[in-house]
């Protein structure tokens, strides 16, 4: 199925949202600032769909600053030009961490492991309707004093 008009971006973009918010693993790094976030009881999907998991691309570092959150968006798409369908879109995941829940203990950073979770719920993996995500690495987007985010960078070519 091809991806025809900017209305079905904006669907498909809430389905890899719904991914991610159901990998237990990730919720309870983005939640819990315990130093063994697993530990914590599972998280109810729907209390981070908006909040810890968005679409709406702005994080406040002073509301924002005791839990991580994940910023989900499609940053680009090109369209091929014999018949309007997209051809390729680029969806970019930032993870935003304050700077003071960057540790979790002596053995795990909580940017990487947040990384790690991400690429198991979306590298390689199709998306119904939409395509596979390929995933082509990550980079440091912004870091401040209050805050750090890294940018992961997907494309998605092969429609299905």
């Amino acid at each position: 199925m091809a991806v025809r008009n900017s209305e079905e971006l904006g669907k498909n973009l809430m389905k890899i949202v719904r991914r991610l918010s159901s990998n237990q693993t990730l919720l309870k790094y983005l939640k819990s600032t315990k130093n063994n976030p697993l530990s914590s009881l599972d998280i109810d999907p729907s209390t981070v769909i908006n909040k810890n998991i968005r679409v709406k691309p702005y994080v406040d570092p002073v509301q924002d600053k005791s839990e991580s959150t994940i910023v989900v968006l499609f940053s680009s798409g090109e369209v091929m030009p014999q018949n309007g369908e997209f051809k390729e879109i680029e969806c970019h995941v930032l993870v935003y961490v304050p700077i003071e829940e960057w540790t979790i203990n002596d053995d795990a950073i909580r940017p990487f492991v947040l990384m790690s979770e991400i690429e198991k719920s979306l590298k390689d993996k199709e998306i119904d309707g939409f395509g596979k995500l390929d995933y082509e690495g990550f980079k440091l987007d912004i870091l401040t004093d209050e805050i750090c985010a890294y940018r992961m960078m997907f494309k998605i070519e092969n429609f299905n």
